[in-house]
């Protein structure tokens, strides 16, 4: 998975899209329909590395999704408003600390919102997309991903559960 992943992501195998988008889909159409977005938004890339990858993997993954599921998609929903260095090799603390201020959110928001990324680490990023979109007015937000790493790196599962961060405060 880890290898498929990287090959969406860097190499632009697009081609994988569908998998990958229907294995979300598939998982969050197995959870409780009473408890799903009013609207997807994707993790957004900074400019810079929009223009070195051509596209936003997360992007295409949400809108897939999206689609799939007949919900609401927002692709400019949240901003990247600071570049911040790749995540790769950072510790859950020196990760929090690199992308606390990264984004903004200029919509008014209600109701559960779900983000959409390719991989989960330590949760840092989506946690503080969470907070954002909170702060914005999101009642509920949800984190739906391809994989989540666990402690030995090792990714797991596509698409298996979404990832609420209700709890969460920043």
């Amino acid at each position: 998975l880890d290898r498929l992943v990287q090959a969406y992501k860097f190499n632009a195998n697009l081609g994988l899209l569908p998998l990958f988008a229907d294995a979300v889909a598939r998982a969050v159409d197995a959870g409780d329909a009473q408890r799903r977005p009013l609207l997807v938004i994707p993790l957004p890339l900074a400019p810079k590395r929009l223009a070195e990858r051509g596209f936003n993997q997360s992007a295409l993954l949400g809108a897939q999704v999206s689609k799939i599921l007949g919900l609401r998609f927002e692709a400019r929903g949240m901003l990247r408003v600071r570049e911040t260095p790749p995540q790769t090799g950072l510790n859950r603390e020196a990760r929090l600390k690199n992308v606390r201020g990264a984004f903004d959110c200029t919509h008014r928001l209600d109701g559960h919102v779900a983000i959409v990324d390719d991989v989960m680490t330590t949760g840092a990023t989506l946690s503080e997309a969470a907070k954002v979109l909170k702060k914005a007015g999101a009642a509920r937000v949800t984190a739906w991903v391809i994989a989540r790493a666990t402690r030995g790196d090792a990714a797991i599962g596509v698409g298996l559960k979404t990832v609420p961060f209700d709890d969460h405060k920043g």
